[in-house]
């Protein structure tokens, strides 16, 4: 298992965050949890499972004292040939336990059959990135917003942008990709004020990889190349 954010850290242009999305009413309700690596032109999707422990007192609603995530399997993702690698875990002697095509990827974000091509979309304006200051972590948000918009909308959708121009994310892997290259999107805030509800997502951690995590995710990526993929019969290795 990957300890993303207890190491000694190093210097370079990859890195492990990680994003939690939340549902937003009167109060803020975890969603998910997502931990990941980007490195280089790939990006490490880690399977989480979340332990919530809640007490109930009396009549009252249940209370959440505490959460616990547990990592289950890793994802190598990749938008240059569409397909995912499944290991069992994050380590030099991980193996290779499942492959398809990526919007058949049974766990985390979807992806749909034409969300790896990168377009523009027309019609749309983005906000110059605006600095914020999040868990200590330095990102920046941009809200978007429609050419023929007309009247106030009670809807607002902003990006949630890291500045890294080789950094990735989800987002860039399904082609939403920000129209300054320095900036990567890795979350969406929309907020609905009529409702009084909305979703937001929040990076929790950030930190170059050390120099074992990057070991590691280089022999992940080499054993990928070893692999003969059919990606409707299955997996086939070579020998």
């Amino acid at each position: 298992m990957c300890h993303l954010y207890g190491c000694k850290t190093t210097t370079d242009s990859f890195y492990c965050y990680k994003v939690s999305t939340y549902t937003i009413d009167s109060v803020k309700h975890l969603l998910t949890s997502r931990s990941l690596i980007s490195y280089g032109d790939y990006l490490f999707e880690f399977k989480n499972r979340i332990k919530i422990n809640s007490i109930k007192r009396g009549d009252k609603q249940e209370e959440v004292t505490s959460f616990k995530i547990d990592t289950t399997g890793i994802y190598l993702l990749s938008n240059k040939n569409a397909i995912y690698y499944e290991y069992d875990t994050f380590e030099l002697k991980s193996r290779i336990i499942q492959t398809g095509k990526l919007d058949d990827k049974p766990f985390g974000v979807r992806f749909s059959p034409d969300s790896t091509n990168s377009t523009e979309k027309k019609g749309i304006i983005h906000t110059p990135p605006v600095e914020v200051v999040m868990n200590n972590i330095k990102c920046y948000y941009s809200e978007i917003l429609s050419k023929d918009k007309s009247g106030v909308d009670s809807v607002t959708v902003k990006v949630l942008l890291i500045k890294k121009k080789n950094f990735n994310s989800l987002y860039k892997l399904r082609g939403e990709r920000f129209i300054d290259k320095n900036y990567c999107i890795v979350g969406l805030e929309l907020y609905d004020y009529k409702q009084k509800q909305g979703l937001s997502d929040v990076i929790d951690a950030l930190r170059p990889l050390t120099e074992k995590e990057k070991e590691i995710c280089e022999s992940m990526v080499q054993k990928s190349k070893t692999c003969v993929t059919d990606t409707i019969k299955g997996l086939n290795l070579k020998h």
